[in-house]
């Protein structure tokens, strides 16, 4: 059937996917991934970067960008 090759290119537009830690609530990029396959529970240790793999860990980046990268910004950085 065709729906393979659509979900090859729905894969290829999705952005980076971002999980939030349910132990600590940092960010932790997943890569593109479907929204269909991510779990419901998720914490850093589950996290495929091992450079992300633990709560102690800084986040990546700030929650403001993460909401950029997303296109979930705020009216509150507009201008005027």
């Amino acid at each position: 059937s065709m729906d393979c090759a659509e979900d090859e290119v729905l894969v290829e537009l999705a952005p980076n996917t971002w999980m939030a830690c349910d132990r600590c609530n940092k960010w932790r990029k997943l890569g593109r991934q479907h929204a269909r396959h991510l779990p419901q529970s998720w914490t850093c240790s589950d996290n495929p970067d091992p450079n992300f793999r633990s709560c102690e860990v800084p986040q990546e980046k700030t929650d403001e960008e993460i909401d950029i990268l997303l296109g979930i910004t705020g009216d509150k950085n507009e201008e005027g």
